[in-house]
């Protein structure tokens, strides 16, 4: 049996995304993270998570319009978002 998904991240940098998730396994989190916003949508509702890590600015969709898409099925999960300015 699959361990429940603690957090979700959405980083479209490669970098950025593998160390994020390494901070977050190491404070003893379950992770699952993600390039893109169109993947993270087709398997959100099969995490279930506590909270979400979205980065602002990505390609082809925002990290805002990922949110927005959450937030409708969702209202309760907390969304913390990156932005690199």
């Amino acid at each position: 049996m699959e361990k429940p998904v603690d957090v979700g991240s959405l980083e479209d940098e490669a970098d950025l995304r593998e160390l994020l998730t390494k901070a977050l396994v190491r404070e003893g989190l379950n992770v699952s993270a993600f390039e893109s916003g169109v993947e993270l949508l087709e398997k959100y509702n099969k995490l279930d998570p506590s909270m979400m890590i979205v980065d602002r600015r990505m390609p082809a969709m925002d990290g805002l319009d990922v949110i927005r898409a959450i937030r409708k099925d969702n209202s309760k999960v907390r969304i913390m978002i990156l932005s690199a300015l």
